[in-house]
């Protein structure tokens, strides 16, 4: 498999260090950046497969970062990069509402291990991998017109976000009572809806949603 490149955005040096010898040493191609503006620079320039992005580098927010990624024309390639959110923060549900159909995967709440942090970043990139595979084998695309690439990006992505977090609530179910739960469980609602929205849109006039899932006409 080829190498895949990780851009992590952190103000702390010795983070960045130890991050480096861990996604070094799991087969990754790791680059860093301590400011915003440089891992815009970086982002542009190597299109990472994933972006792990500290909520605050130094005055500036993880906020900018993914507004200007998803829409200044310079960086039309990477909108929908995975990106994992670190914070210490515990109120940030509202505030990244909206960038969950922007690329925004997951969020990990300070403290937590490396190696929980590697294991988000394989379980991410895997759902990547698979993601059209998954999509072009599923029955309920059986009945659309051929593949639009922007439309297909829109559907895996919404698809992944559902996959993904599906998962990890069943993983952990005593988060479900939890602030990052109830986050999972308000993004898989707004990636479902949005899935649906997308499916609909490219459906024949004469045909319905469930017929085509159930293969009926």
């Amino acid at each position: 498999m080829q190498e895949e490149t990780i851009l992590q955005i952190e103000d702390d040096e010795d983070v960045l260090e130890f991050s480096s010898r861990i996604f070094t040493d799991a087969g990754y191609h790791f680059f860093r950046a301590k400011t915003i503006e440089a891992g815009l620079l970086i982002a542009k320039e190597k299109l990472p497969a994933l972006i792990i992005l500290d909520y605050l580098v130094g005055d500036r927010t993880a906020i900018e970062f993914m507004t200007r990624l998803s829409n200044e024309q310079q960086y039309a390639e990477l909108p929908g990069t995975p990106i994992i959110l670190l914070s210490g923060r515990s109120d940030l549900m509202n505030v990244l509402e909206a960038y969950f159909d922007q690329g925004l995967r997951a969020v990990l709440k300070k403290p937590f291990g490396m190696r929980e942090l590697l294991n988000v970043v394989d379980n991410i990139l895997r759902l990547e991998r698979a993601r059209f595979r998954n999509c072009k084998s599923s029955s309920m695309f059986r009945e659309l017109p051929p593949r639009d690439d922007e439309w297909w990006e829109e559907v895996s992505l919404s698809a992944e976000t559902i996959v993904g977090l599906s998962r990890e609530i069943y993983m952990n179910s005593s988060n479900w009572d939890t602030e990052k739960g109830l986050m999972d469980v308000f993004a898989i609602y707004n990636s479902s809806m949005r899935l649906v929205q997308l499916i609909q849109k490219k459906m024949p006039a004469d045909t319905s949603l469930s017929s085509a899932m159930t293969g009926r006409a």
